[in-house]
């Protein structure tokens, strides 16, 4: 990932709107993958389960990327928080 700081003018406007909607995505996804399994499982389940798709994902991304497995670093920090916020709300939507 590249830090907002060392860009200037449209870089950074570029770079902060991927951002936005990268971040929008994996916190909605994660959202609607709790709220969508807890129809079929219990809640804690859903949840488990969304984790485990959503890490096994960014370990993926990372091989793809040619980037050791267990490494993760600032992007994938910043997805694992998103999801993380995204499970967390689907546990508050999902009702439990």
């Amino acid at each position: 990932m590249v830090s907002n700081f060392n860009l200037k003018g449209k870089e950074m406007d570029a770079n902060l709107k991927k951002q936005l909607i990268d971040q929008s995505a994996h916190f909605g996804v994660g959202v609607v993958l709790v709220v969508v399994f807890s129809f079929v499982f219990s809640i804690i389940t859903s949840m488990l389960a969304t984790f485990v798709i959503v890490y096994s994902r960014e370990i993926f991304q990372r091989i793809d990327n040619g980037d050791p497995w267990y490494e993760c670093k600032g992007g994938c920090k910043l997805d694992l928080l998103f999801w993380g916020l995204g499970i967390v709300v689907g546990f508050f939507v999902a009702g439990w």
